[in-house]
């Protein structure tokens, strides 16, 4: 079964969220041979809920079975039992064939004979299981100005409440993985901005990556036949919707208009060396950063006073 398995040569879209992993996915999915999976999340459902169970129990099988399913697995639009069909007819049930086993369903779903998956940076982490399983498997690695990705996260209904720190720290952990893989050969980078300005040719580059002919469909072709939109909820639908709009750059900025100088300061105290490392050009003086850092600073003095002050009153 494993020899099989080896032969495939599935394409995963990798990158942190709102980075253009699902531009890219409706680009790959108008080929006629590919069909990139909705995002299934299986290795978060697998490796955050059920890191140890032992599905060659049929009783465990079941129970993760059952989790999965009631899920995004929804988003694909095809037959649990069916897809189960095809999983017990392999004569192995482990979690790869049980992947393997979804997203062959939903190529054929779609008549295409490629197969992959949408794979957020939270599980950039599997990145040594994903190529141990797929040894032929070629990743597109998304990436994006940080003030641009934070400035779309903040405006999601999921992400309005994270701190610029914290989205800023998810940017540049997705980085220090990218440095970490990015010399695999199975592996090929794509920024957001290039795709969109200059998309025809970064689409020829991606099919010689990906050993595929390039076709003009990958741009005309893109609709919800090739990228359903099913069971979304209302922001879900437009989001994905917009994704199916003639492409175009005005997102590349747009983050201009959305954050506010403290704003971009803070992402670029926290992010300049790596955004300087991947060419992204920081807007703010050495001084400003200097004095921004300095405010940072005591505004965390004064909260460590005032907490650790009776009444939180101060003695001065």
């Amino acid at each position: 079964m494993k020899n099989l398995l080896d032969k495939h040569r599935p394409i995963f879209i990798v990158g942190m969220e709102r980075s253009g992993t699902t531009l890219m996915s409706s680009l790959l999915s108008a080929h006629p041979s590919i069909a990139i999976c909705p995002q299934t999340k299986f290795m978060v459902i697998w490796k955050n809920k059920y890191p140890g169970l032992d599905i060659r129990n049929t009783e465990n099988f079941q129970v993760f079975w059952h989790e999965f399913t009631k899920g995004q697995f929804s988003f694909a639009g095809i037959s649990a039992e069916k897809t189960l069909e095809r999983i017990l007819a392999m004569g192995e049930v482990s979690y790869q064939t049980i992947y393997t086993g979804v997203l062959q369903e939903y190529a054929q779903s779609k008549g295409k004979i490629r197969w992959g998956d949408k794979i957020s940076v939270s599980n950039s982490q599997y990145m040594n299981l994903l190529l141990e399983w797929y040894p032929q498997a070629r990743i597109i690695w998304m990436l994006r100005d940080p003030r641009a990705v934070i400035a779309s996260v903040l405006s999601t209904p999921w992400g309005k409440m994270r701190s610029i720190e914290n989205c800023t720290i998810a940017w540049k952990k997705n980085i220090h993985n990218l440095i970490e893989w990015r010399k695999d050969e199975r592996i090929l980078v794509i920024p957001y901005e290039e795709i969109v300005i200059n998309t025809e040719n970064i689409l020829q580059k991606i099919s010689n990556f990906i050993e595929e002919k390039y076709t003009v469909k990958m741009i005309n072709n893109r609709s919800e036949k090739n990228m359903p939109i099913i069971n979304r909820d209302q922001w879900g639908t437009s989001h994905l919707k917009s994704v199916l709009r003639p492409i175009s750059d005005e997102s590349i900025s747009k983050w201009k208009s959305i954050l506010s100088k403290n704003q971009v300061s803070e992402i670029e105290i926290l992010a300049y060396q790596e955004m300087s490392n991947f060419g992204y050009a920081l807007t703010t003086s050495k001084l400003e950063r200097t004095l921004f850092t300095g405010q940072i600073f005591l505004k965390k003095l004064l909260s460590t006073m005032t907490s650790s002050q009776p009444n939180n009153k101060i003695n001065i």
